[in-house]
């Protein structure tokens, strides 16, 4: 922010990269600097000046927007600038050769300055070389440096995104087509590319979490249901209930959207699809807990009565489940990260907002359910009213589900073996020590290319980053409070020429760049301090020379350098800057199986972001919760638990009703 308000903000980046394909036997690429590809460069450079943006019915070119340090000329980054940006140059200045020629002497040749007049690096437009073989790159940078202004009171940065939308729509559109043509590579970016790709992104799988609500809708409303009879389907179903439930979810997520949106909190689109897949896969559990204890309660006592036993049967949990949910997400709230901050808000609220609306609203619809069924009345359409000869098979009886039995007469038996015990319990160890052993490997921080879909021209831009470019962005260190006068010490902590203290920053900074590997730091500093003190001293040469003819006179420790034969150089030149500034079955049923039925659907997703999170991780946490709930913990617990109780289901029953006959009593 200081640099920005006191300097200027850093230039808004276009950028092309060429490349050329490797070779399917060798697996070698050539190099792309030959005459082939730099003409071809000319004819993009020229459908590139040609683009006209569209800003309020004015067309806007990119001399208009672009960076010009000196003169009339952009900053462009590219080989091309070895020729002045003129394909009339190339055959007069020689080619091929003279591009080879400038890689190692940008600095010193009149001939391979700009036409911005500043040398270009050859490390900044070519990509793909190893040390300092720039023959060998294997890829063209071309980058368009673009103004960027704060504030933007004059609308610069509108009609810099309306030049950078046409510049994408040019390269997908035609800039493509001749790469392709020439076997060779293109990726492209602009600086508003990846705004545009998250805004796409954030509706690119509205269609995939549609399927994967829908999916775990009707999951809910089979699981909520009894075991499936065809005489009693249409009553003993629960579709009408999940889609409440479903309906519940949703008014919490507006709910809490409504409230930050009154505090002027902002929203994206990515959070509204996030947040009722969270929501609603937290929420699906208290909801089959909630009819599962219902189900439970004898059913010689009131319907009533039967809701009061569940809710403190199952009601303490739901309620600390639900509150330790809130306090994480709370936490979360005060993560500097305003993307993780908001999100955590959100999604702390919907949670607290969901657990209120289903200790009340659903237990009244359940309320209302029980006595649709009671009543033989059809699901989803309560009006109306069928015979049934069977009152027990409608309200569900007594049988038993597939997974209760599964749980009750494979599941609970086999665990109970002490071999089975002891190699749980090892494979559990084993899992948490690598675990542990494993966990400092892991890295941090969230790649660009996960956030974005997975068919985005962004995807192959970040590729070709990664593996063609040699040098990345600039790194500025800004001094604040420098007191450049005799008396100060400032100078000397700063500056790297002779006489300044060898701790500098400067000094520091050129010591760094001397392992690039662990500093990240390419080449020593430019610094107009080092320049400014040169300047000044009466010892040192001119540092901007001309000929008399004006023609500029390199300097003697740079080929090509000034000879007695030469006219004398003169030091009336200007030298100038060009810086800028549960329970049982209920677990698997009820949660495990609900949440893994919504994830598998988002396996299809476009994002690579719900792929990762949502699909491979958080499949990973319900599988590994699934796996300690119903194998390691059960085994925890016969080992080192409370004594068993054995009681089989008659007893189970008659103490049940023997209870709630003395409850009324």
């Amino acid at each position: 922010k200081f640099f920005d308000s006191h300097l200027s903000p850093f230039y808004r980046i276009e950028q092309l990269i060429l490349a050329t394909v490797p070779d399917p036997k060798t697996g070698k690429a050539p190099s792309i600097v030959t005459e082939e590809n730099i003409l071809l460069l000319f004819d993009i450079q020229e459908k590139v000046d040609q683009i006209r943006g569209n800003y309020s019915g004015s067309e806007v070119p990119l001399t208009d927007i672009c960076l010009k340090p000196l003169g009339e000329d952009c900053a462009t980054q590219s080989i091309l600038q070895y020729f002045k940006m003129d394909v009339g140059n190339y055959d007069e200045y020689g080619g091929v050769e003279h591009a080879e020629y400038c890689f190692q002497h940008y600095t010193s040749s009149e001939l391979c300055l700009s036409a911005f007049q500043a040398p270009v690096d050859p490390s900044a437009v070519l990509g793909g070389f190893s040390g300092s073989n720039y023959s060998e790159a294997t890829a063209f940078v071309i980058t368009y440096p673009v103004n960027n202004i704060v504030g933007d009171s004059s609308n610069e940065n509108a009609r810099a995104i309306a030049w950078e939308k046409s510049f994408i729509q040019l390269a997908k559109e035609e800039l493509l087509y001749m790469v392709q043509s020439n076997n060779l590579t293109l990726s492209f970016s602009s600086e508003s590319s990846i705004e545009e790709e998250l805004k796409r992104e954030s509706t690119a799988d509205v269609i995939t979490i549609a399927a994967s609500y829908l999916v775990m809708f009707v999951y809910i409303s089979v699981t909520l249901g009894d075991a499936p009879q065809l005489c009693t389907f249409f009553i003993s179903s629960k579709v009408l209930l999940g889609l409440s439930g479903v309906v519940l979810v949703l008014l919490s997520v507006l709910g809490s959207v409504g409230f930050f949106s009154a505090l002027g909190v902002k929203s994206t689109l990515i959070i509204m699809e996030v947040i009722p897949f969270l929501v609603l896969a937290v929420g699906v559990d208290n909801m089959c807990i909630l009819v599962r204890a219902v189900k439970r309660q004898p059913r010689d006592i009131s319907l009533e009565d039967r809701i009061s036993s569940a809710l403190v049967e199952v009601g303490p949990s739901i309620t600390l489940a639900s509150l330790s949910e809130v306090l994480a997400f709370a936490v979360g709230a005060f993560v500097p990260m305003p993307a993780c901050r908001i999100f955590s808000m959100f999604a702390a609220l919907a949670i607290l907002l969901d657990f209120f609306l289903q200790i009340t609203a659903f237990v009244a619809l359940i309320v209302f359910d029980c006595k649709r069924a009671a009543d033989n009345r059809i699901d989803c359409f309560p009006c109306v009213k069928v015979s049934s000869s069977s009152q027990e098979s409608v309200e569900g009886g007594s049988e038993p589900g597939f997974l209760e039995r599964y749980m009750k007469e494979v599941h609970a038996p086999v665990l109970g073996l002490w071999v089975v015990k002891m190699v749980v319990v090892a494979v559990f160890l084993a899992f948490a020590l690598a675990s542990i052993a494993l966990s400092p490997r892991l890295e941090t921080g969230l790649e660009q290319k996960i956030v974005l879909p997975r068919d985005s021209y962004l995807q192959d831009y970040f590729d070709s980053l990664a593996e063609y470019l040699r040098v990345g962005p600039p790194l500025y260190f800004v001094v604040k409070d420098y007191n450049y006068s005799l008396e100060s010490r400032h100078t000397n902590q700063l500056c790297s020429i002779s006489q300044c203290n060898s701790n500098s920053l400067l000094n520091e900074i050129s010591r760094a760049s001397q392992t690039p590997e662990t500093s990240y730091i390419a080449k020593p500093a430019a610094s107009w301090l080092d320049d400014f003190l040169v300047w000044l001293s009466p010892e040192a040469f001119g540092c901007c020379r001309k000929f008399t003819n004006g023609s500029y006179c390199p300097p003697d420790d740079q080929p090509p350098c000034c000879t007695a034969d030469d006219d004398i150089c003169s030091l009336d030149g200007i030298c100038k800057d060009c810086t800028t500034c549960f329970r049982h079955s209920d677990l698997q049923s009820g949660i495990t199986l609900t949440k893994l039925v919504g994830v598998m659907v988002l396996c299809f997703a476009r994002s690579e972001i719900f792929v990762v999170y949502y699909f491979q991780m958080y499949l990973a946490l319900v599988i590994i919760g699934f796996l300690h709930g119903l194998v390691f913990l059960p085994v925890i617990l016969s080992l080192a638990g409370p004594p068993q109780i054995y009681l089989d289901t008659e007893e189970e029953e008659q103490g049940r009703d023997g209870a709630s006959s003395s409850l009324l009593n």
